[in-house]
């Protein structure tokens, strides 16, 4: 009986645990979907192809002075990207900042960026995670209250890589304070925290921002706030709740629902109900919206009682769907985008007016829309019943403008709005920052780009290239704005390196001077002269008249004079000739000063001029050559041109051999020269060119050109050289090919590229002998003694030319794993090999040029390369009745993939093929054919021997080239 109970019961129970592992199964899915929506995570990127597109185009010149506030980024750091980030200003002390953004720096820890000199310089902070194997970047926002204490909220969850083994769904929403400016932080204050695993029913915490009551005239005045939306994973539901604090953020309420609770929301497109933002108002109103992504319309609520309570969820406005509706599978879904594949979504920002002017009390809400998105501003003056009409914000609606965020002067209720904008790119792909200002509570807007390059936010490392973060942050203060984005001007080099940048606005600044510029005598190199466009406005189309600024001009970071604001020209004559100068000019109006215009200058220009070019020479067989040189027309600064040009020099061999007389109208023109050198040989020419300053009474010499080698005059009959003594200029040597008494194979000397017994890495070495008539018929040999200690991955070669040197073909390739006597790590006269080479006749080739040429790896060293004894000639090769026909054709020469051998008279018997060492590679046995074909399916590149014996017993050698 018992046993008959126990039977039933664990057919009860053997259910629940099977239910239990697939509850367990669905929840940690859902979790690590969400994880992974919240905080995508970069794959390891190899190889990224980036066409023009991808390319951030040319820096233009700003406006604005813009920082990269995400600095102190390691070597070894794989992931330096920041995004999504939120700026603010300490409103105690204007001159300190905070900022923060999603940052996958150190396994994706807290970090918060910090300021003391009004945003200029930023020191990077990291505030470590609230628990071990955790991501904490998520969803960062920072805010100061009245009293100078910094918040940053941000979001945290376990492991998404390591979710299979670790608990499920861990996850919390945290606050990080600072009451010292930054200096000193108290991290991981949790708001609300989920430990152990989380099941169906348990909640995931995103999209946090908090926000301070700072009215002073408020009840809940300091109160701090946290909005977030809730996801529950058993019905997909979204839900916006809020938590609030009271002691400064060291405790939290637990969450008031503020929106409905909606089912089978959050796997939709838009992720249902999203990005909540909390604004407080004079009295102490709270005011929540929100992206509800299933109606396309900004959800809004409001409290009358510090967040207990809240009126009933409703829509205020509606909007087109945003951007393109695409499938992205990085993204697990169809996700809204822009730029083809980057996932972007709507999201409203709502801030009051808490300010003692006359729009006190007003609120302010932005967001953006439609297929190509636009950024739309609309304004409540009734706490919220009614808003008025939407209009879009910046002055051109071209392509794409996003990811907007607003802020507020809290000194005067000037309001601005930064966002993404593609307006200056036929494509509507590169992006830039944008601001848009306005003074009168948006009644009217007028736009300026601040940022000054552009950039692609499809240069990141994730899955299909989708995310480069979901929002942007701006900050307003004292008549500066201090707008925040993504940035990837560095992830055209490193795609795993965007960054947050941030331009310092001063609304009231002077707009820079225009087009400064050098417009000196540069004949006269004892003074320098500048002109500029004096500015009419200030940063944002305010007038701007002459006696209200003045022009600051330095030289070399000294103010050098202060001119008038009507001044467009200056002269400074207390320089030196030839020397260099930075020059800095900007305008100032009060206390507020234009960013400046810069360039580098010279009195007469850097003192040399540039060189000049040799584009083309020649040789003959009458020893004579001649030449093309293009003369420069700037000097060495790149800037300057050339005035006063004298004359030109041409070298050979180092000497000077000619002179040619110049006037200065022959700047950046080509003329001719001619040389008749004494001897056949290899000879390197070079040019310079001279000016004259009259008022110096001096010359000013540049360098030479780069070196052109040319053979001139006939061929030889045969080379035969034992490095004695080396008859220059015959032979063209570059490089570290130097003779040396350490070994030799014959008499006392060799020649070699590491005399000193290590070549070097990356070391490129030329020799090539003089050109060796070619026989009518006959081929022709190359023998030598050598030693070629070098490792297997260098290029130790030897290539002959048919074409007087225009193009090369390869004969032999050498390395120490060739011979036993060279795999060593020593250099003896013990390790001399000889090597016999045949140089075939080729049809129409007058002589043939042999060159040796050695090209070193990045990394291992050898001994070095060493010849001697080289015969170049017809000379026998030592096998037993050797002749050499014409009847015999082999091609195609070279071959790929076969290769037909055909006798013009008599038959053949026997086809061996052997390396050009002498390896027997194939022995092929004919019936007596006068037409064979041969495969090649197994041969490499290089050069083989074929020999061919008739039915005479006579043996015909040829060579054969293949280049697979």
């Amino acid at each position: 009986m018992k046993k008959l109970v126990t039977l039933f019961i664990l057919l009860a129970i053997i259910p629940l645990f099977a239910d239990s592992a697939e509850e367990h199964r669905r929840a940690k899915e859902a979790f690590k979907r969400y994880m992974k929506a919240a905080h995508p995570l970069p794959e390891t990127v190899k190889k990224i192809e980036i066409g023009d597109a991808f390319l951030s185009k040319e820096k233009k010149l700003p406006k604005f002075l813009n920082v990269d506030a995400t600095i102190d980024e390691l070597a070894s750091e794989p992931n330096k990207m920041q995004n999504e980030s939120s700026i603010a200003v300490n409103p105690k002390n204007p001159n300190n900042l905070i900022a923060s953004a999603v940052d996958y720096r150190a396994n994706s820890s807290t970090w918060v960026y910090v300021s003391s000199d009004g945003g200029l310089t930023w020191r990077n902070l990291n505030l470590g995670k609230p628990y071990p194997n955790w991501r904490s970047t998520n969803d960062p926002s920072v805010y100061f209250d009245t009293e100078g204490v910094g918040y940053l909220c941000y979001g945290g969850f376990g492991d998404v890589l390591n979710s299979d083994a670790g608990l499920v769904g861990e996850n919390g929403v945290f606050i990080a304070k600072t009451t010292d400016e930054g200096v000193t932080w108290k991290a991981h204050i949790p708001v609300i925290i989920h430990l152990g695993n989380q099941t169906m029913d348990s909640t995931f915490e995103d999209k946090y921002y908090v926000q301070v009551d700072n009215s002073l005239q408020s009840p809940y005045h300091r109160h701090v706030y946290v909005p977030w939306k809730r996801v529950t994973p058993r019905d997909s539901a979204t839900q916006i709740v809020i938590s609030k604090s009271t002691d400064l953020g060291e405790s939290w309420s637990e969450p008031v629902n503020v929106s409905h609770r909606l089912p089978g929301s959050s796997e939709d497109t838009t992720y249902g109900q999203s990005f909540p933002l909390a604004s407080t108002g004079p009295k102490g109103e709270l005011y929540i919206v929100w992206n509800h992504g299933i109606e396309h319309g900004v959800g809004f609520s409001k409290s009358y009682d510090g967040g207990k309570t809240f009126t009933d969820p409703r829509i205020i406005h509606r909007y087109n769907i945003f951007g393109e509706t695409r499938f992205l599978t990085g993204q697990g879904g169809y996700r809204h985008t822009v730029k083809e594949v980057v996932r972007a979504e709507t999201y409203p920002v709502l801030i009051t007016d808490i300010t003692d002017g006359p729009r006190r009390g007003t609120l302010y809400l932005c967001w953006s829309g439609d297929n190509y998105p636009n950024v739309y501003f609309s304004k409540s003056t009734d706490e919220g019943e009614s808003w008025s009409n939407p209009v879009i914000v910046h002055s051109d609606t071209t392509n794409d403008q996003f990811w907007q965020w607003m802020s507020i002067d809290p000194l005067n209720g000037d309001l601005s709005i930064m966002y993404l904008d593609s307006r200056n790119d036929a494509e509507n792909i590169m992006v830039e920052c944008y601001v848009s200002y306005s003074s009168d509570g948006g009644n009217t807007w007028i736009d300026r780009r601040v940022s000054d390059t552009q950039s692609d936010l499809r240069l990141n490392p994730f899955s299909g290239r989708s995310f480069a973060g979901d929002y942007s942050g701006s900050a307003f203060y004292d008549g500066i704005i201090y707008p925040s984005w993504v940035d990837m001007r560095n992830a055209v080099f490193n795609i795993s390196d965007s960054d947050i940048f941030t331009a310092i606005i001063n609304i009231r600044a002077p707009e820079p001077p225009d087009n400064f510029e050098n417009i000196s005598d540069f004949a006269n190199p004892l003074e320098l002269n500048f002109s500029w466009e004096p500015p009419t406005k200030r940063a944002f189309g305010q007038e701007l008249k002459p006696e209200d600024f003045v022009h600051k001009l330095m030289r070399d970071n000294r103010i050098i004079a202060t001119l008038d604001g009507n001044e467009d020209k200056f002269s400074d004559t207390d320089v030196e000739p030839f020397k260099m100068y930075e020059y800095q000019i900007y305008a100032v109006a009060g206390k507020d000063s234009s960013i400046v215009r810069e360039l580098i200058a010279y009195p007469g220009g850097s003192k040399q001029p540039n060189a000049p070019s040799i584009v083309t020479i020649e040789g003959n067989l009458s020893n004579n050559v001649s030449m093309e040189i293009k003369l420069p027309t700037l000097r060495t600064d790149s800037i300057t041109p050339i005035v006063n040009l004298k004359s030109a020099k041409v070298y050979r061999n180092k000497t000077a051999i000619g002179s040619i007389t110049l006037t200065p109208q022959d700047t950046g023109k080509t003329i001719q020269f001619s040389d008749n050198p004494a001897e056949l040989g290899f000879y390197s020419y070079k040019a310079g060119i001279s000016d004259f300053f009259d008022i110096l009474q001096e010359e000013t010499v540049s360098e030479l050109s780069l070196p052109k080698a040319v053979f001139t005059g006939s061929s030889v009959e045969s080379v035969r050289e034992d490095f004695e003594s080396i008859p220059l200029p015959y032979y063209f040597i570059s490089g570290d090919w130097e003779v040396t008494d350490e070994v030799a194979a014959v008499g006392s000397k060799s020649i070699s590229n590491a005399p000193f017994r290590q070549h070097g890495n990356l070391q490129f070495d030329t020799l090539i002998f003089l050109p060796v008539a070619m026989p009518e018929k006959d081929d022709l040999f190359m023998t030598f003694m050598h030693i070629c200690s070098v490792p297997a991955d260098d290029s130790a070669l030897i290539e002959i030319s048919y074409d007087d040197m225009k193009s090369w073909q390869p004969l032999a390739k050498y390395n120490r794993n060739m011979y036993p006597d060279w795999s060593n790590n020593s250099v003896s006269n013990s390790d001399w090999k000889f090597e016999r080479l045949l140089i075939p006749n080729m049809e129409s080739a007058q002589r043939v040029f042999v060159r040796l040429l050695f090209e070193s790896n990045t990394f291992r060293n050898g001994n070095g390369w060493y010849l001697d004894d080289v015969v170049i000639g017809q000379k026998s090769v030592s096998v037993s009745d050797e002749m050499f026909s014409e009847s015999i054709r082999v091609f195609p020469n070279p071959a790929q993939d076969y290769v037909k051998i055909i006798s013009g008279n008599g038959e053949f018997s026997r086809v061996k093929i052997f390396s050009i060492h002498g390896l027997q590679i194939l022995d092929y046995i004919s019936d007596n054919s006068q037409d064979i074909t041969i495969d090649l399916p197994n041969f490499a590149s290089g050069s083989y021997f074929v020999e061919i014996t008739n039915d005479n017993g006579q043996k015909i050698r040829k060579i054969l080239f293949i280049n697979k």
